[in-house]
């Protein structure tokens, strides 16, 4: 008797990743996001698809996840998107891999540690108040934050998906403020609803999610999932 079987289309994500750099700035790097075993697809499957198709930037939610990609792609950059794990620093250092500083504890953490990742990436809160260091915190902070190796300043649209709403000019209004401490560090702004909103919020680097997974309804990105089930 047949099983029901989910098929993932590599194609249609060659697809949607072509489609998203057409539409970017050329000078506008592709990262991908991995996170939750690659949205529920298959890291290992999907980060050694991704090596095949130019991706030097990778985003997972865990070090543990971090870990897995290292071993795939040795030379990627790696980070994750849930904060820095300090009890494990060892860990960052040893992989090579990017932890994203969500708070002033973190900073502090960070620069307590006797082993660190050679880098880290900065998440500012421009408005969406989940996670991220907020402009006022920033600036009475600012000597300390600078102490840390930031190559990376990030934030994340709350209402991306909704292209008329007002929110994401006031974000990236806010978040192009607390970007003028770092004048020479890299920003990234939009995920994938944000990179299909103009260029205007592309910036240095489009973080793609569940853009690149078919999870989106555009005319111009193709679903990657298909079940297939016997009738019985």
């Amino acid at each position: 008797m047949l099983s029901p079987e989910l098929q993932v289309q590599l194609s249609s994500i060659e697809a949607n990743l072509k489609y998203f750099r057409s539409i970017a700035k050329e000078e506008t790097e592709i990262g991908v996001v991995v996170k939750c075993d690659a949205y529920g697809l298959g890291l290992k499957k999907i980060v050694k698809f991704f090596t095949t198709q130019n991706i030097e930037t990778y985003f997972t939610a865990t070090l543990e996840e971090a870990i897995q990609v290292r071993k795939i792609d040795k030379s990627a950059k790696i980070y994750t998107l849930n904060g820095f794990y300090f009890e494990r620093a060892h860990k960052y250092h040893k992989h090579n891999i990017f932890p994203v500083i969500n708070s002033l504890n973190e900073v502090t953490k960070f620069l307590k540690s006797d082993i660190c990742p050679s880098h880290v990436a900065l998440q500012i809160n421009s408005g969406m108040n989940r996670l991220g260091i907020d402009r006022k915190t920033v600036r009475e902070n600012i000597d300390l934050i600078q102490k840390i190796p930031i190559n990376l300043i990030i934030s994340h649209l709350s209402s991306a998906d909704e292209p008329n709403s007002v929110s994401n000019i006031e974000q990236k209004r806010e978040f192009l403020k607390c970007c003028e401490h770092f004048p020479k560090i890299r920003k990234s702004l939009a995920a994938s609803h944000g990179a299909l909103l103009n260029k205007d919020f592309h910036f240095d680097l489009i973080r793609l999610g569940i853009g690149a997974y078919g999870g989106i309804k555009e005319a111009n990105l193709l679903p990657v999932l298909q079940i297939k089930s016997p009738i019985i």
